[in-house]
């Protein structure tokens, strides 16, 4: 993810199409979540690799819509500088794949099946 990962959680808020400063991720993730938050007396703060972020997104956050708009952005980009991406994501196949989502990976999976591998 270019220019941090922090991108990725964004975009299960709202899609973000500009260029981001890595600091400026964790206050942004703090204000998506803390809006679509019930207890509004306890904030949340970002804390890098916190145990409960994966419950925060699925709480609060889109997966499905974070995928679209991860495959928006990637879709930007027509060489293959990845370094220079930003923003964009390519946690999205990850993830597609870890839900068994990834057209690539599920029929590479059914010909080694059909072959009996």
């Amino acid at each position: 993810s270019n220019e941090a990962f922090e991108l990725w959680y964004l975009l299960h808020f709202h899609n973000r199409v500009t260029a981001m400063k890595r600091g400026e991720y964790e206050k942004a993730i703090e204000d998506a979540v803390n809006v679509k938050s019930i207890n509004k007396k306890q904030k949340f703060s970002y804390v890098k690799n916190a145990t409960d972020m994966f419950y925060k997104l699925q709480v609060y956050g889109n997966q499905e819509q974070a995928i679209l708009w991860a495959k928006d952005l990637a879709q930007q980009y027509d060489d293959e500088r990845f370094a220079n991406h930003n923003p964009a994501t390519q946690v999205y196949k990850l993830v597609e794949e870890l839900i068994g989502k990834s057209e690539e990976l599920n029929k590479e999976i059914m010909i080694k099946f059909k072959e009996g591998r």
